[in-house]
């Protein structure tokens, strides 16, 4: 019974998003995150509770001092982020090279141009953070080869509507968890390409350790400071902040020094913990812009 629910509320939520994509076709580009707004308040006012407690319950942990008014002011606009990303996502067919610079201006670029020179390939850390989805299309339609390693949807029809979005311009999607992912990572840097990998969520499934992150233990993938450690391929991190006016800046940061003590365990540990600092720290300048949603200290 179980099983035949989840079967239809799948079936439901392809359908929605089937039906904003064909909306999505009737609304101007910068328009989109108006329309993305209105659907996020509906869900945030009637429908998905659990993901308004749990952000909030991350939020009150992460700032104790804040009143109970001020969390739920945070979470909406947690969920008005959220809302605008996916009718955004749903208008990527609308970007392509000579357009993108309207929508999207990266700041940083010498970082990442500086790294590729090395032709080593470059690990890129990446997280849930603005419009991700957006970062890793604009890079691409700027004329990098990119390629993210992400989860595969368990809903192929949604699945399967979701990575044509992510590689109609250009980009690749590696599946997490596939039996050739590490050799499709490795063939990647060796080719001199950019590998994304985000590594800001709690995803027990995979390897990793606890790291201190808003001064709470959690989880985290140890699979990027594995990669940079074993080869030696530049690591970049790189965030993207929706502006007011519905464009976006992306910031590129400088490359990240690996720390090397000689006991590999504890390189595992300390890169990992330096790279959730990172994140960490674009994320207090901008909570309003990260998923809040996701169960990251449990």
């Amino acid at each position: 019974m179980i099983k035949y629910l989840k079967l239809i509320r799948n079936n439901l939520f392809f359908l929605l998003s089937k039906l904003f994509a064909i909306i999505n076709h009737f609304i101007p580009l910068k328009s989109a995150n108006k329309f993305g707004a209105i659907l996020a308040a509906i869900v945030y006012l009637f429908i998905k509770k659990k993901y308004v407690s749990t952000a909030i319950s991350n939020l009150k942990l992460i700032y104790p001092e804040k009143s109970n008014s001020e969390i739920r002011k945070l979470t909406f606009k947690v969920f008005l982020n959220q809302g605008k990303n996916l009718f955004e996502v749903l208008q990527f067919y609308k970007l392509n090279k000579e357009n993108i610079k309207n929508y999207v201006k990266i700041v940083g670029k010498e970082y990442l141009d500086s790294a590729l020179k090395k032709n080593k390939g470059v690990l890129y850390i990446a997280s849930h953070f603005g419009n991700w989805e957006l970062m890793g299309v604009a890079l691409s339609l700027y004329g990098y080869k990119l390629n993210v390693v992400a989860r595969k949807v368990n809903f192929d029809k949604l699945d399967n509507m979701i990575l044509d979005i992510r590689t109609s311009k250009g980009l690749k999607i590696f599946q997490r968890n596939e039996k050739d992912t590490v050799r499709k990572i490795l063939t990647a840097l060796h080719k001199n390409e950019i590998v994304a990998l985000l590594i800001d969520q709690n995803i027990k499934s995979i390897p990793g350790i606890y790291v201190n992150f808003f001064n709470h233990k959690a989880y985290s993938p140890i699979g990027l400071a594995l990669l940079a450690l074993k080869t030696s391929a530049p690591v970049i991190a790189g965030y993207i902040v929706r502006e007011k006016d519905a464009t976006h800046t992306l910031t590129i940061l400088p490359e990240i020094e690996i720390i090397r003590t000689g006991n590999h365990q504890e390189d595992v540990k300390l890169n990992t913990q330096h790279f959730n600092d990172i994140i960490e720290s674009y994320i207090r300048k901008y909570p309003e812009q990260w998923v809040w949603i996701h169960e990251r200290w449990s």
